[in-house]
């Protein structure tokens, strides 16, 4: 996606994965993008409407289409926003931060098929891993 930013591949990254799951979710959530966990552990978004969509410097809130998109799926979802260390190993972690350099360089249609099936792949993960 031509003059995709990383903070917006992350955010989209986190929106493909909520809008996958079919029915409301009890969801945890981890990312190392503290730009999109910050925002929902210290309620950043309340901030940003009250102002008009603006930043505390005065601007733009940069990316408010996905971020309203990911405040619908907020509400939508129980979700606990966990962040994590980058480029740790975490096998999850590693294979979204992949897949959206993958969406930045070549395009979206790929990515979010993968996105649905991996959110598949770890719901039935945690799913198997609860009731063993």
């Amino acid at each position: 996606m031509e003059g995709a930013t990383s903070q917006r591949m992350e955010l989209l990254a986190a929106l493909e994965g909520l809008v996958a799951l079919r029915r409301p979710s009890v969801v945890e959530l981890h990312s190392d993008s503290a730009y999109l966990i910050n925002c929902f552990q210290q309620w950043w978004y309340l901030n940003w409407y009250r102002k008009g969509w603006m930043s505390s410097g005065g601007s733009p809130v940069a990316n408010r289409d996905l971020w309203e998109r990911l405040l619908f799926e907020n509400e939508r979802h129980e979700i606990e926003w966990v962040k994590v260390e980058g480029h740790a190993g975490l096998r999850y972690n590693e294979m979204c931060d992949r897949l959206a350099e993958r969406a930045r360089l070549e395009g979206y249609g790929y990515v979010r098929e993968e996105l649905g099936r991996l959110a598949s792949v770890v719901s039935n993960e945690s799913i198997t891993s609860r009731e063993g």
